[in-house]
Formats: C-alpha cells, structure tokens, sequence
C-alpha cells in the first residue's frame, strides 16, 4: 500500500524542473572539460617527477623532466637559466599545459613517464611505463624540425607499434601479461622504469616487473629492437621443444626459452635465491665511464640493494653491492650501510655514488675507493639530520608527514648533476625539483625548487585558487534581495583534501577553471596542510566534507578530521582569513578528539567524523554524525560546544550515548533498522529530513518533529526509502547481481532535494537528486513523501543508461575526454537548485564500512577532481560588479613567508575551557590525515619551525660528518 501511495505522489508530482541535457556546462578545478588531476595541472606544477635528465650534446645543455603523474616530459632548453618558477619551454605527451589524461596511445602520448635519458647525439629516451614502451625523440629541441615533429616519437622499443588507443598495448606486448601466454622476451618489456645511456650511445632499461636490466646496442633501430644483453634472469635457454624449458619459462619460441612470467621474475623464480646474477625488480640504473672503465649501477629496488657490474657489455655478473652485507641478504634495512627500496643512482663528477634510499626518505653518498665488494658505509646524507632517520620530510616517529623544508625529502628518484656542479634532485612525493649547490656541505640546504611556490609547500601540481583535490561538499548562498540587495549568489566548495573551502562570489560569472575568490581554513591559496600545521583553532579546517548556507548568509561547514561543526558569519563580508564564531562538537575552538574524549562512547555534545550539515528555515542545525551512525539536531540559541536537542538514531536506541549501528562490531555493517553511515543530509519543502545512507545503500526519509511532546528522539522508520523496497533490504543494487538500475542504489553519498517557492509563498519540492557514487552516476527522481524504491527519471554520468556502473562513463577508456565530459567517478555530493544542478565529481572520497574505517582517495586512480555544473533555464547572469575583500586589497598574496606565524589563541584560551595535558589521543583508532598537525589538550602538534631548521643546520655545519 505504502509503494502504491509513494508511486501516486510521484505521479502527480510539480513539473521537472532540472535540466535535460546531460552534458556539462562548467567545470571548476580543471583548466577543461577533459581534466581531471589534482590540483589543477598548468605547466609550473608537477605530479610525482620521476627521473631527470641533462642533454650535454648541445648547448646549452638541454634539461629533461619525467613529470609521471600528469603524463608528460618537460623540457628546459638552458640548465644555466634554471630559477624557482620557470615554466618548461616544451611539454611531449600532453597537447598542452593544461592537459594530463593517460588515455591516448600513439607517438606523441604518454602513459607515466618514469624514466628518462639523452644518448650522445641528443636523443631523448623515455620509459613509457603504463605502456610497456620505452620512446625515442631525436633532439627535441632541434630547430630545424616543426614543433610537432619534435614531440612525436621517432623510436619505439618494446612493442611493434605505437598503437591506437589506451590498453591496446601494454606489459611484454600486451594488456597486463599480454603477448603469448604472458612470457617476457628479448623484445619486450613490462613496466620499463629508469633509463641509461653509455658513451657509445648504448641504452640501459630497468624492466622493473619483468625484474631485469636490458641493454639494447645502438645504433637502435626505429623497430623491433632486440636487447643484446640481460642482467638479472640469466642467459636465454636454447631448445627445440616445450618440454626442454624451465617451469618458469615452458614457452620455446625461436630456439630459445621465453623468460619468466612477471609475477615469477623475481630473482629468477621463488625457488632461486638473491645472488650477483639475479634482480628483483629494479628501479634505477646508470651508467659511469670512468676513463675506459665502464660500470652499470643498478638500484635493486625489491632486494633492498644496489649492484655494480664491471664491464657490462661483457659480463651479467655484478661484483659489488652496496646496501648490504652480502650478494645473498636482502632484508630492508636503516643506518649508514643499509638500504630501504632504492629507486635511483648516480655518480657525481668527483666518483661519489649517489643512491635515492626511497623508504628512508634520503639521499646517500658513498665516497671513493671502494675498498670492498659489501657492506660499504655511506659518507654523506641528504635529506635526514642522522642516519637514524627515516620518515618523510622528518617527520617525528609515530605523526603524521610533515610540511616539506630546504633540507627534506619524501622518497627522492636519481640525482643528476649540471656543468656547474650543482645537484638536481627530483623529490617525488613532495613534488619537486630541487637543486643544491653545496650538496657534499653539512646538513645541504636545497637553494632551487620547480614545481613549487616555495620550499614549504609540496602538494601534487601545486596548490592554486584554481584547483582542487578531491571536493564534496558544495553549497549556494542565495542573497535576500530585501536584506543584500545586488548580491550575487555564492558558491562554497569543500576541497576536502586540501583541507579547505573555496568560495566563489558570483555563480552567474563562473566558466571553466575560474579561481575561487576567497580561502576558508588555510592561510592563502597555496596551503593545504591540516590545520595549517599549527594547530586547530577558529580558523582551521582538517579534511571538510559538508557545507551549508543558512538564510542569514552564514556557512556551516562540517570539519570532519576535527570532529566538530563551524559557523562561519557571512564569510565574504570578513576578513581575509576568515574565523568561525561558533562550534558545535568540541568545548571549544583548541580541541579535536572524536567524541571529545579519543574513543566510541558519544554524548549529545560529542561528535565522530560528521560529514554533512544542513540548516532548516526554522534555525535547526542538523549534522550527519558518520562515526557515530546518526543525526543529530541543534536548536537556537547557539552556543559553543552545546548540547543537541534532536537525535535521529536506529531502532530500539533512545540515547545519546549509544552508537546508531550497533551489529558494526559483530561484522554486519549494514542493517535495515538502524542508520548506518549517513554520510550526506538534504531538508525538504516540508521541512523533513532525506539522510544518504551509504552503508545502507539507501536514501531514506525521516520526521524532524519527535513523536512525543518533550521527547529528543525521531522516528527510527522511514517514511520514503530510495535504492531500496523496504526497510529492512540493504543489499547494493538490490543484491548478489549488482547491476545498477533506474530505482537501485550503490553507496550513496550525497544527497539534495530542489525546493522552490510558488507564488504564494509556499515551498514545494521540485525533484530529489543523489549522488550514487558506487555506480559513478547521479539519479534525479520526482517528488515524493511516502513509500519505497520508486523509479529515478533523469540520470546523469551514464549517457542515460540506467543499468551501466562505468566509470565516466566507459568500463576501459576511462580517461578519454569525450567520456569525461559527459562521465562521472565516485561523485560525492549533490546541490540542486532552480538554476543549475552542481555535482562535486571528486573521484574515490569513500569511506570503510567498519568503525575502524578511513578515507581511501585514488583508487583506481587519482578520481577527477572537479565540481560540474549544469545550468537550468535560469541560470543567473553574471554580477556587474566583480568582489573584493572588504579592506580593499589583494584577496591573497601568492605566498605568505614562513616566518608569518599567526597566533589564533587568547593566551587563557585552554585554562577558561578546562582542557589540560592529561588529554590523550592514543585511544583514537583512526589515524589521522597526511599533514595533519592537530592540536591535542595542552600540546600543538607541529612540525619544526623552518627558523629553527636553519639555525640547526648553521649549528651542525661546525662540525664534520663522517657515517662510514
């Protein structure tokens, strides 16, 4: 009876009011339609530089950057006019700056670039790692030749052609194992990563899956080159038959053995053990010519160890090891004569090795003579104070990564060396490029840095007001006319891993990659560490995922790593760096603990990873408590860390001490009765409440008013249930099958109802819609107000397929910009309204579905990272009159010096709120985000002051550092 009424409602529901195309508009966070990185990706940021190289064959000496993440090789033609902030004068891969998709496959594309080099007649290598290709551009920089021609490949190794779309090629000539029966051979390669050259212009490859080294003799033909040695797997066996071949290797072709399968090439097979002939799979490689001596160095990534090998073009054996005790141990290690997973290694012009020790985060050189085969002490460090050390950027043991400096790193590739002597360091996971002029000093301060604003920042292509990293939360502001006339609507985002929300003053004027005007939670447009990494205050945000407008203009913004709601009073009318006067969560501004207290027990006062906020016409503040399964109501008169007045919680549960789901801990996070992992709340015209329920895989319906007169608790039964046909179903998709259909849903997570006001003053419900990231779709459906599973009438993400689950929009060419413009991926949350409908497409911000969970961004993938936006008929026009902050200046400067540290405490603060040192963090179960330097009672977690870091190492310079 109940699905009979719900389907009558639906039926005589207002007129669709949304828009009927599909297509996108507007895009913000990518410089077009087709983007989709981090952070915006222009030609002055990188995505995990990978290898660099120098092209000392012309001059100027020519300088070469694998920028990985965004698909693309960057080229400087003067190493001697390198400075902070150059912008690349050629790009090969990508058909422009703003360009980073890996999807194509011809001659001039590439699929993670991860290695580079440049033989003595300029050509340029490069391991098109994604692949399983490694490219060959004769001088790119040759004038001569079009632009065109200088960035399209003229060699191709490892597979017999370029290609014609993304996939049809790959590992040892195929997708995945691909080519016969998956074999690898002397003619193919499966994830090639560094790159080498000799004086003879013989090229060097690290087959990193295939867990060997080719070299292929020049000079190289445009096709079908055949290495002529191998390191690593041996000699090819000879045969006749099948039957005359290895277990690992049972393929006779050409009367020799194929060699092992990828996942069987580790040192020669499970069976053999680490020696001088075996590898197990390699990062780095180079090659040194010392007078006639010639020497391959080969970072053994899998071994934990570096080999030398005298004389390679004659002998597979090496004769030295570095990292290590001996040819046969293998086993990670920490101090002066062990390694952890090096990826690069060099030589400098003075005979000091070099080796990128990734998993410790550092930089080590080893000085000649070499006086013995194993367990060689290194001399010099870069990167940590001792050789004890080993987090990233030098993090404390047990915290969270800190911000970069001058003198850290975050697993740093190969080191290269210019004709002046100083040292580029392309530092991997903080994004950069460094150069050090002094690198065998003391304690070597970096006095270069591409890819960056400055030494302290280090986030994926940079951090702009342009971009954004992974956003949910999006709202409107509507201005009344009578109260703010001439006031443009808003637009807030929340960037959720840039730890911040981005504010645009006039939704009418917005087009593709327009910047935010205004910066909520950090401190300028170019920061993005959790709380500014100096603690949590008024002005601090850690990983936002919701955000609200109330009718007055304030923002209500769910803060949820510091577990707490903030009001923000009318934020474009504020200071520059806006500071909330109100929170609700915490007693207080300073503190962040989940359920104030570090553990599961939660109160009415208490919060754990609230992810939405919604404001009603009345003054209710409602707040999606994710960890504690429920929602909580907050009537006015607000007041700091007040108690909620309304609870929405499962079946059978009346209090606020009790979590919302209780079978989560005897392994059944979903249960029908109870709501489990509301993660997006929308009110509707009557003032109602729809929750998006992921772990139920359901959107569900529930009364704001209590039943009861004085009673804090709502109606545990939903009236109206999306995704599912009764109350106690929660299976995705409707069960075992999983395909999706016009009235299924699949981890819901977002949710917004279209209200609009008649002419009467009545508000009436105009549509529904919610984000079903599961099926990388939004569905829109009609109005209704009672009953279960009705039909959705509009998706979008899917090409108006409601049985397909693509990710944007295609299950293999995922990245392809025809699909992306019309595509979805893991889309977050929803806002629909009158005059467009606005989609954050934020790609992988889902949650765990156990108490225990955490965030898992970049799945499959860095997501797309944008917010779309469709308009409807009246999409407003854009304001005659552009914003400015209210004291007339610049809205942000690009950067602000490290030494401006603004105190947001009153000296008292924690006194007057009774917080003291005994607070303890250590029964949070959840560790907290990258970066976050969250405040804990008493103490401020933060990273050393970059003043300090300086003076420390002026101090250490008094004295000589010896490690051997």
């Amino acid at each position: 009876m109940l699905a009979l009424v719900g389907l009558l409602l639906l039926l005589a529901g207002p007129a669709w009011a949304l828009p009927e195309h599909t297509r996108y508009d507007i895009v913000l966070g990518q410089g077009r339609k087709g983007g989709r990185r981090l952070n915006y990706t222009d030609e002055m940021g990188f995505s995990f530089p990978a290898e660099l190289a120098l092209d000392r064959s012309h001059s100027p000496t020519h300088v070469y950057l694998a920028d990985q993440g965004n698909g693309r090789v960057l080229g400087w033609r003067d190493v001697t006019r390198l400075r902070n902030g150059l912008p690349p004068d050629l790009i090969i891969g990508q058909p422009d700056p703003l360009s980073s998709e890996w999807y194509r496959k011809d001659a001039r594309s590439i699929s993670g670039p991860s290695g580079v080099a440049v033989d003595k007649d300029g050509t340029l290598w490069v391991s098109d790692l994604s692949n399983g290709r490694v490219l060959g551009f004769y001088w790119p920089f040759d004038p001569s030749k079009s632009t065109e021609d200088n960035v399209t490949a003229d060699v191709i190794i490892g597979q017999p052609d370029f290609g014609l779309g993304f996939l049809d090629k790959g590992c040892n000539g195929g997708f995945l194992y691909g080519g016969p029966q998956g074999y690898a051979t002397d003619a193919t390669l499966c994830n090639p990563a560094g790159l080498s050259t000799d004086p003879s212009g013989n090229l060097y490859v690290t087959d990193t899956t295939n867990s060997r080294v080719l070299l292929f003799r020049a000079p190289i033909p445009p096709r079908g080159a055949r290495a002529a040695r191998i390191f690593g797997q041996g000699p090819p066996k000879s045969c006749t038959s099948n039957d005359e071949c290895p277990t690992q290797a049972p393929l006779c072709q050409d009367g020799f053995c194929r060699y092992q399968r990828p996942d069987l090439a580790c040192n020669r097979g499970p069976s053999h053990p680490a020696d001088a002939t075996t590898l197990c799979r390699p990062q780095g490689v180079f090659v040194h010519a010392d007078g006639d001596t010639l020497r391959l160095y080969v970072a053994d990534a899998g071994n934990n160890r570096v080999l030398v090998y005298d004389n390679p073009l004659t002998s597979g054996t090496a004769t030295r090891v570095f990292g290590q005790p001996s040819m046969s141990s293998t086993a990670r290690g920490i101090g002066p004569d062990r390694l952890n997973n090096p990826v690069g290694v060099s030589v400098d012009p003075y005979g000091v090795v070099w080796v990128s020790d990734a998993g410790n985060n550092r930089l080590l050189g080893f000085e000649p003579p070499f006086d013995h085969t194993a367990g060689l002490g290194a001399t010099y460090l870069i990167g940590q104070l001792d050789a004890g050390g080993a987090m990233p950027n030098q993090s404390p043991a047990g915290r969270p990564t800190s911000p970069p400096g001058p003198g850290t790193l975050f697993a740093a590739r190969r080191a290269s060396f210019d004709p002046s002597g100083r040292m580029l360091l392309p530092d991997y996971s903080n994004h950069r490029v460094l150069g050090y002029s002094g690198y065998r000093m003391l304690a070597p301060m970096a006095d270069l840095v591409l890819g960056q604003p400055d030494f302290v920042h280090g986030a994926d292509n940079r951090v702009q007001a342009q971009g954004l990293s992974y956003p949910v939360g999006v709202a409107v502001d509507r201005p009344d006319p009578t109260t703010r006339p001439g006031e443009p609507m808003h637009l807030y985002v929340a960037d959720f891993m840039n730890s911040r929300v981005l504010g645009w003053w006039d939704l009418g004027s917005l087009a593709d990659g327009k910047p935010a005007d205004l910066v909520i939670g950090q401190r300028s447009m170019n920061d993005y560490v959790c709380n500014t990494g100096r603690g949590v205050s008024e002005r601090t945000l850690c990983w936002p995922r919701g955000v609200a407008v109330d009718k007055n203009g304030d923002l209500w913004v769910a803060d949820t790593w510091n577990h707490r709601v903030l009001r923000f009073p009318r934020p474009f009318q504020g200071p520059r760096f806006p500071a909330a006067d109100l929170v609700l969560g915490q007693r207080g501004f300073l503190t962040s603990l989940p359920n104030q207290n570090g553990g599961r027990v939660p109160s009415a006062t208490s919060m754990w990873h609230p992810s939405d906020v919604a404001v009603g016409g009345d003054g209710m503040v409602w707040v999606a408590d994710r960890d504690n399964d429920r929602v909580l109501g907050f009537a006015p008169p607000y007041h700091n860390g007040m108690a909620a007045t309304r609870l929405l919680i499962g079946a059978g549960l009346s209090s606020f001490s009790e979590p919302g789901c209780p079978m989560r801990n005897s392994g059944h996070p979903s249960q029908g009765d109870a709501i489990c992992g509301p993660t997006s709340i929308a009110l509707n015209a009557a003032g109602d409440l729809w929750v998006a329920e992921r772990d139920n895989n359901r959107v569900a319906l529930y009364r704001t008013t209590p039943p009861m007169a004085g009673s804090h608790l709502l109606s545990p039964v939903a009236l109206a249930i999306l995704g599912q046909p009764n109350q106690t179903m929660v299976a995705p998709n409707g069960g075992m099958a999983a395909i999706p259909r016009r009235d299924t849903l699949r981890n819901p997570e977002g949710v917004s109802v279209e209200v609009r006001r008649q002419a009467d003053g009545q508000l009436v419900d105009q549509a529904i819609v919610v984000a079903d990231s599961g099926n990388n779709r939004v569905l829109a459906y009609a109005p209704i107000s009672m009953g279960f599973q009705p039909p959705a009438i509009q998706v979008f993400g899917q090409d108006g397929h409601f049985d397909r689950r693509r990710i944007n929009g295609d299950d293999v060419n995922v990245e392809a910009p025809a699909n992306v413009e019309r595509g979805l991926w893991n889309p977050a949350y929803v806002e629909a309204l009158p005059e467009a409908l606005i989609i954050s497409d934020s790609g992988n911000t889902s949650w765990f579905t156990t108490r225990s969970n955490h965030i898992q961004p970049g799945a499959n993938g860095t997501g797309n990272n944008r917010v779309l936006l469709i308009k409807g008929a009246t999409f407003p026009a854009p304001s005659p009159t552009p914003w400015s902050p209210p004291d007339g200046g610049v809205e942000e400067p690009d950067l602000l010096p490290p030494e401006e540290v603004l105190d947001m405490r009153e000296p008292d603060a924690e006194a007057d709120l009774g917080v003291g040192a005994g607070s303890d963090r250590a029964a949070d179960t959840m560790p907290p985000p990258a970066g976050c330097s969250c405040r804990v009672g008493a103490q401020v977690e933060a990273g050393m002051p970059l003043a300090i870091a300086l003076l420390l190492g002026m101090a250490l310079l008094l004295r000589r550092r010896r490690m051997s």
